[in-house]
């Protein structure tokens, strides 16, 4: 299934990191390009902060002169005069690491055409990301057929296919990055790799933490670096086994609820929000499963994150997708106190929790859920 994954709130600001020694880069574009480029954008985060700055070009010519902590993973994308949203396509960006020094961007047709000119560094990164799109057009291929069985309606095929899809997954992570951080873990590209092998959803810590250990000490102390040894803490505190986190954050009436409270319970803990298209597509089936069980032993709490200026919409999506159990946030988007406790960066992400308040499984779809159900209440 499709998640939201973690876009972290926007901001435009001058590049630079706090405590940190100094790099300099200088990006100089060139657009062979016969549309308008109004502006162009320089966008990239890091250690859950992004970054976006922005140029006009002069006479086809834009560039961007920074001050970098650490070298990052980086894409560039223009907005065009004459279109709607001045975008052309959404595939129409280049993506590249900036590093210390000189990097020439040439943009023939598009920006996803774009060849860049860089270090080593950006040598290796486009020989991953070429290794990828050979695992990912296999994928995409896969997404046609389930995309077929969807429309035929066929169970049995759409199965097949969603199981295929995520083992294609699995194993272009597993060839593109996992192989080249275990044969380069002193590479300069080592961390970047493992973070992409770690994966934006749950971490498995007996896998990640293992390969962290082997980074050299100066990857550890970036803040990239010491971000995802934080989010393998937290993943070993949230793994299966573990006792779920307390927290208390007020429901939609004003009133402080505890995970706590449900002690005595299967619970399960969903983070979703309103403007989350994957979560309100899920709530169908979730509703169906909730109503099932919801007499035998089972509660459901769900935390939104959403925004301040968002409450009407979460009160409304959860009037409109009728999600008749309880609900609390504190309002703070990705910085919501629950989710950042949880380490979830991305939607919708679930916890089922034991009548002891002991976690039993995570991220289960309404289907699978269903039946774990089953197997721990009965019909």
């Amino acid at each position: 299934m499709f998640k939201f994954i973690f876009a972290v709130s926007m901001f435009a600001c001058q590049f630079g990191f706090a405590q940190r020694q100094h790099h300099y880069v200088h990006i100089t574009g060139t657009l062979n390009i016969h549309d308008d480029v109004e502006f162009v954008y320089l966008h990239f985060f890091v250690a859950g902060q992004t970054y976006i700055d922005s140029c006009r070009p002069k006479n086809k010519i834009f560039s961007f002169t920074s001050d970098i902590g650490e070298p990052v993973e980086a894409e560039i994308y223009p907005k065009y005069g004459g279109h709607s949203h001045g975008v052309k396509h959404y595939n129409d960006y280049v993506d590249f690491f900036i590093e210390p020094g000189s990097i020439s961007i040439t943009c023939t047709d598009s920006f996803s055409n774009a060849i860049v000119k860089a270090g080593e560094l950006n040598k290796d990164y486009k020989y991953l990301k070429d290794l990828e799109k050979f695992y990912q057009a296999q994928v995409t291929s896969m997404n046609n057929y389930l995309s077929e069985a969807e429309k035929m309606k066929d169970e049995q095929a759409i199965k097949k296919w969603q199981a295929s899809i995520d083992s294609g997954m699995n194993l272009s992570h597993e060839k593109v990055y996992g192989e080249y951080f275990k044969k380069n873990p002193a590479a300069p590209l080592a961390l970047f790799a493992l973070n992409q092998y770690a994966g934006m959803g749950s971490i498995n810590p007996s896998i990640a933490e293992p390969l962290y250990k082997k980074l050299a000490i100066e990857q550890r102390n970036t803040k990239a670096g010491k971000d995802l040894e934080s989010r393998i803490q937290i993943a070993k505190k949230t793994a299966i086994g573990s006792k779920a986190l307390e927290f208390s954050q007020k429901d939609t009436a004003g009133k402080l609820i505890s995970l706590s409270s449900f002690k005595g319970n299967y619970v399960l803990l969903n983070f979703w929000a309103s403007w989350c298209g994957p979560c309100r597509e899920e709530n169908p089936g979730l509703v169906k499963v909730f109503h099932e069980y919801e007499d035998k032993d089972f509660k459901i709490l769900s935390v939104s994150l959403d925004k301040a200026n968002g409450y009407k919409n979460w009160i409304n999506a959860i009037h409109a997708d009728g999600l008749s159990w309880t609900h609390v946030s504190d309002l703070k988007f990705w910085n919501n106190a629950a989710a950042r406790q949880y380490g979830v960066l991305m939607l919708p992400q679930n916890y089922l929790i034991d009548k002891n308040g002991v976690i039993i499984a995570t991220n289960l779809e309404p289907e699978a859920l269903g039946k774990k159900l089953k197997i721990l209440l009965g019909e």
